[in-house]
């Protein structure tokens, strides 16, 4: 039996947080994507803390083997769904179990051993590690091990190389067809004037319409994710880009590409959130990012973000019984 159970809602963002610190753990793990019964996902995380027994766990895992089967020493779990799993079996496991839930519960901290949350959620609580952006899986051990693993696809691509990364819509901005359009002309003159290599990436959240243009409009890129024979070419942008380019709705890859080290581009959309504002004040302090206005410079050096590692190091000092 695997040591470390990650319990997610398949979502790959919040998938990628716990995978990247079980990584960091050294630990071998069982991933266990979850689908909730009947919605009741959606209910308020509060009504898990209550006195109701295990039998909801039925419910919110999707499967009644949540009952039977033998549970780990730690569970990572990350995402509204996971929320009340994660409190139903420490209620009932105590200290038999770690939780490490990752991100704001939006619940008190104390229903788990530790929450893993950055300063822009602003979560409270004596057991709650602060970090500057999202966990992941960037560090210079997968980023060497990158390196080598796709040295034939990218070792000989025309440098420098600036990796665009692409997201899409959701609560809090939008992708107007005017601001990608500005987008493609800074990138379509930036070509010219510079012997550059483009690379583009798009996320699930992107839609075909953005897609289409970009494919349309944007000359001389390449697009290597879109290559199914090549697995997790993802890794090879973060090892081999010199330069990213990332739209500014997702926290993750924005935490993903500033845990390189590389010069990093934001590219603003129509929207707000402070919560987002937050964050990016905090890598504009730190000089790791600047906003993409069509121009490349130099390549500047800052301190790299090394959250999952912090919050490894942290777990391992104060719960070594566990590790």
């Amino acid at each position: 039996m695997k040591n470390t159970w990650i319990i997610t809602d398949g979502k790959k963002g919040t998938e990628n947080q716990c995978i990247g610190l079980a990584e960091s753990l050294g630990q071998q793990y069982k991933l266990i994507r979850i689908k909730p019964l009947f919605g009741i996902n959606h209910l308020p995380s509060i009504l898990w803390t209550l006195p109701i027994g295990r039998l909801p766990l039925i419910f919110l895992y999707g499967n009644r083997e949540i009952l039977s089967i033998n549970l780990p020493k730690i569970i990572i779990a990350s995402g509204k769904a996971s929320v009340g799993i994660s409190i139903i079996l420490k209620k009932n496991k105590k200290n038999k179990i770690m939780v490490i839930q990752i991100q704001d519960p939006r619940v008190r901290s104390k229903y788990f051993d530790i929450v893993s949350s950055p300063f822009h959620d602003n979560t409270v609580g004596e057991n709650v590690v602060k970090t500057f952006g999202a966990l992941n899986r960037i560090n210079t051990e997968t980023i060497a091990k990158a390196k080598l693993e796709f040295q034939e696809t990218f070792s000989n691509i025309r440098k420098p190389i600036i990796a665009l990364l692409i997201g899409g819509e959701n609560r809090h901005f939008r992708m107007r067809e005017q601001e990608i359009s500005n987008l493609v002309l800074m990138l379509n003159k930036l070509q010219k004037n510079k012997n550059i290599t483009i690379l583009i990436t798009f996320s699930r959240r992107t839609s075909l319409k953005i897609k289409d243009y970009f494919k349309k409009n944007l000359e001389n890129y390449l697009n290597i994710t879109c290559n199914q024979k090549i697995k997790n070419s993802y890794f090879g942008y973060l090892a081999y880009a010199d330069y990213f380019i990332v739209t500014e709705d997702s926290i993750s890859m924005v935490s993903e590409v500033a845990s390189t080290g590389k010069p990093v581009y934001i590219f603003r959309l129509s929207g707000k959130s402070k919560k987002f504002e937050k964050f990016y004040e905090q890598l504009y302090n730190r000089k790791a990012i600047r906003d993409f206005k069509g121009i490349i410079e130099e390549p500047w050096k800052y301190e790299t973000l090394n959250d999952t590692n912090k919050v490894a190091t942290y777990l391992k000092k104060n719960y070594p019984n566990y590790f």
